[in-house]
């Protein structure tokens, strides 16, 4: 056997191997996520009264922005986002992308999701601090008569925390947003900030 010859065999013997060893990384990643996305699938169907209608995330080296659409005593429907554990942050940041038709867009120092939690500006005007999304599902009403009260698109919403130093602005939508994988919400940011820019800020 040539030299060359057996240049090429050992070429196509290590390009072999590197194919095979990221085909399993592959396999285990996929099946990592698939085990995630289950998981969390139960253990918001074990939360009384709910039902899970839809649940996905965006698939990098971890599982990123579970995302759950749920159904709560039969008449009331939620979107919850980022409850992957990589980045759940509970009681700080709470995001719901919508309840019972109602949808959001929001404009802070970067376009981001409705935020209930604690260092959100929306927190002090809501009241109610929330710790699992367990507790999310039992106070949905509360949400919902919250979201209610806001003012609906074209009308805008402003908030702010002058402790925190933190505002906002917030579009209420009557329409249902799209279960995708959250990078499609990067679609149009270009317009959204230009947007943000036309408004009046107290701490940028």
């Amino acid at each position: 056997m040539t030299f060359f010859s057996i240049l090429k065999y050992t070429f196509i013997t290590l390009l072999s191997l590197f194919v095979i060893f990221f085909f399993l990384v592959f396999l285990h990643i996929e099946y990592s996520h698939s085990i995630q996305l289950r998981n969390m699938k139960n253990k918001l169907n074990n939360i009384p009264n709910v039902e899970v209608i839809d649940i996905w995330g965006h698939k990098d080296i971890t599982l990123e922005e579970i995302t759950a659409r749920l159904r709560v005593c039969d008449t009331n429907e939620i979107v919850m986002a980022n409850l992957s554990k990589d980045v759940f942050n509970y009681p700080e940041d709470v995001f719901i992308n919508e309840i019972n038709g109602y949808s959001f867009i929001v404009y802070q120092a970067d376009c981001g999701y409705f935020n209930l939690g604690t260092k959100s500006p929306l927190h002090k005007d809501f009241g109610l601090t929330f710790y699992s999304p367990e507790d999310v599902i039992q106070n949905i009403d509360s949400i919902y008569n919250f979201v209610k009260s806001l003012k609906v698109y074209p009308e805008i919403n402003y908030f702010c925390d002058t402790t925190a130093k933190t505002e906002m602005y917030l579009h209420v939508i009557n329409e249902k947003s799209k279960d995708v994988d959250p990078l499609f919400s990067l679609f149009n940011i270009k317009e959204k900030i230009e947007f943000a820019n036309t408004l009046e800020w107290k701490y940028r």
